[in-house]
């Protein structure tokens, strides 16, 4: 829970619109959650052929239109340079490691949260209509 508060305290005083995470150890994710209070729309996301294709190439249109603007960052750039795609006989693509001992977490973290930024994006404006009486 103190990891989670820490890293909550970037985005403070900003609305949450969700928190997306890996299906990978959501018990402790939702405990977290539960004991610092938190509450906003989960969104479970995969890294296999399923999910991690969608993401993918959200992540690829955002970054190619300039949507996505990061400082310099060692992290950012290490994980990227240990990540490769894979691809399925369908075209679906999907993250790995480029070698055993990378480390791709950074990398994977930023995909699937502009992935669900651009589905947030790309939904349409709900329209609420006052009722008309006849």
């Amino acid at each position: 829970m103190a990891w989670l508060l820490e890293v909550m305290a970037h985005v403070e005083g900003q609305p949450i619109s969700a928190v997306c995470f890996d299906r990978y150890k959501i018990s402790e994710m939702s405990e977290g959650l539960d004991a610092a209070g938190i509450r906003a729309p989960v969104q479970l996301r995969g890294f296999g052929y399923k999910d991690g294709s969608d993401d993918i190439q959200r992540f690829r249109r955002a970054v190619l239109d300039g949507m996505v603007k990061v400082r310099p960052s060692l992290l950012l750039r290490s994980a990227m340079a240990d990540t490769v795609l894979l691809q399925d006989p369908a075209q679906n693509l999907k993250l790995a490691k480029a070698r055993s001992l990378g480390r791709i977490d950074a990398v994977a973290s930023a995909v699937i949260a502009i992935g669900e930024g651009a589905r947030q994006m790309a939904r349409p404006a709900r329209v609420i209509r006052p009722p008309v009486w006849a």
